[in-house]
C-alpha cells in the first residue's frame, strides 16, 4: 500500500504529509528509534550481566569492539545514505534499513561497547575505592581519638 492509496492524498502534498499524524488505519506517528532502543536496552541487560559476572568476565579487545559492535552498526547506517539523497549514479545500491537489521546492529553495539567500557570503568573505580576507603579510614581513627580524648576529659 503506498501513502497515495492509504491517505487519498497525492506525494506532492508536502503540507499536507508534515501535518498527517495518523489514524486508526495506518497507525499514528511515534518517535521512537528501533535502532537506539536496542543500543540502550542492551547496555542495560549487559551492565545486569556485567554486576553478576564481573570477575569472570574480561575486557573485549578494542578490535573486536570495532568488527564486532561499530563495522555492523557503521556499514548499516552509512549504506543508506544514498537512499536519502537523490543524483547517485546507477551503480549505487540504494537501500533502505529493515527494522531487525536495526535491532539486530543496535544490539551488537549496545552490548558490545558494554563489554568493551564496563570492565574499563571497573578498573579505574577500583584505584578510586581503594583510596576512598583509605581516607575514610583515616577519618574514623581521627574520631575515634577525639572520642577518646573526650572519655579521658570525663
Amino acid at each position: 500500500m503506498t501513502y497515495e492509496i492509504a491517505t487519498g492524498k497525492p506525494i506532492s502534498d508536502l503540507t499536507y504529509a508534515r501535518s498527517f499524524v495518523g489514524d486508526k488505519q495506518l497507525g499514528y506517528k511515534v518517535a521512537l528509534c528501533e535502532r537506539d532502543i536496542a543500543i540502550y536496552g542492551s547496555l542495560a541487560v549487559f551492565g545486569f550481566a556485567f554486576q553478576l559476572f564481573r570477575k569472570k568476565l574480561k575486557q573485549l579487545p578494542w578490535y573486536l569492539w570495532f568488527v564486532v559492535a561499530l563495522l555492523p552498526i557503521a556499514v548499516d547506517g552509512f549504506s543508506q545514505i544514498p537512499g536519502l539523497s537523490s543524483g547517485w549514479p546507477a551503480w549505487v545500491p540504494i537501500r533502505e534499513s529493515t527494522p531487525l537489521l536495526r535491532v539486530l546492529t543496535g544490539t551488537l553495539f549496545g552490548a558490545g561497547t558494554g563489554w568493551y567500557m564496563f570492565p574499563l570503568m571497573e578498573e579505574s573505580m577500583k584505584e578510586t575505592r581503594i583510596i576512598v576507603n583509605r581516607k575514610l579510614s583515616i577519618i574514623n581513627k581521627i574520631k575515634q581519638s577525639k572520642v577518646m580524648a573526650e572519655n579521658e576529659k570525663n
